[in-house]
């Protein structure tokens, strides 16, 4: 079950390894919806589920992100992915792809501190400082 830690807002931390690929992107538009609501400045940190990418599935996902995507504009500073070294291709061609997907800048690495750090730093670009790391999932 994937599951996001808000107490470091506004980072979310996104942990979704372990669930499945169509489970995960409909959690991971839940986190991004929630996000957006609050009407404030934000960057997520995205554990991505190891295994195969999957394809198909993913025609909601483009739909809700079409809804998300001006708001993503708007108010997300960035999502890093976080995959397994096995991936290296599919990470690179999220990097390449994501901010015309997502809308906001994005990344995909290897290392969750190595993602946690991008989104720190793309918020503090922004101006914005994150708490310290730590907190419950929700």
């Amino acid at each position: 079950m994937p599951e996001a830690d808000w107490a470091s807002w506004p980072l979310v931390e996104v942990r979704a390894d372990g669930a499945p690929a169509d489970e995960s992107r409909r959690y991971l538009m839940d986190v991004l919806a929630k996000a957006l609501a609050r009407g404030e400045q934000f960057a997520v940190v995205v554990q991505v589920p190891d295994g195969p990418e999957e394809h198909g599935g993913g025609g909601g996902m483009a739909k809700t992100l079409r809804s998300h995507r001006p708001g993503l504009q708007e108010r997300c500073r960035g999502i890093a992915f976080v995959v397994g070294p096995e991936q290296a291709e599919r990470a690179r061609k999220m990097s390449e792809v994501g901010p015309k997907i997502m809308g906001c800048p994005t990344t995909a690495v290897h290392d969750s501190g190595e993602a946690r750090s991008w989104a720190v730093g793309r918020l503090s670009e922004a101006g914005l400082t994150v708490p310290a790391q730590g907190g419950t999932p929700c």
